[in-house]
Order: structure tokens, then sequence, then C-alpha cells
């Protein structure tokens, strides 16, 4: 089933291209998508992880993925990552 995509970069005219939804993304210039990633480690587990992978001769995206199965990931906090309390109501004693 063709899909149509907005070709970036294009301001007038038909920027729409038509492409089959069943042909790989690769082949299409969207570009790639990218996500950031903050990583907390200590200093002595980056020292591990840089020994084994000098030891093993392991490219970069095998220490990183080496990296992320050390590790939890942990979901992004809303409010940019503040700690808000939780705010519990308190019920008042009825008057006698």
């Amino acid at each position: 089933m063709p899909s149509a995509v907005i070709s970036p970069g294009r301001a007038m005219g038909n920027c729409l291209r038509r492409f089959d939804a069943r042909e790989p993304v690769e082949n299409h210039s969207f570009g790639i998508a990218s996500t950031a990633v903050r990583i907390r480690i200590t200093k002595r587990q980056l020292e591990e992880l840089l020994r084994r992978a000098e030891t093993k001769g392991l490219d970069l995206d095998a220490v990183m993925e080496e990296l992320m199965c050390m590790g939890h990931v942990a979901p992004r906090q809303p409010c940019g990552g503040h700690w808000r309390p939780t705010l519990c109501s308190i019920a008042e004693e009825p008057e006698l």
C-alpha cells in the first residue's frame, strides 16, 4: 500500500513523495532519528567497562550495548526531572 511523506526542505510545490510501505526505510532520505540518553555510572564502573572493551577489542556499539545491559532503564521523570513530594490530604476530626 503506497504512503505519502512530506519531504523536508521544500517550501512550495508538490512536497509529497510516494513510496511503497513494504520497502525498508533506509532507501528513503528521511534522516536518522536519534534519542538523547543520559548514562550515569561510577568511575569504577567506567574503568572496568573500558578495560573489558580494550581486552575484547570491542567497538563503540558493542561497548554501548554492554553498558545498557549493566544497569536498569529509568523512565524520564516529569517536571524537568525534579523530585516532587506526593501530597496527601489529612482528614480532619469531626467536632464534638
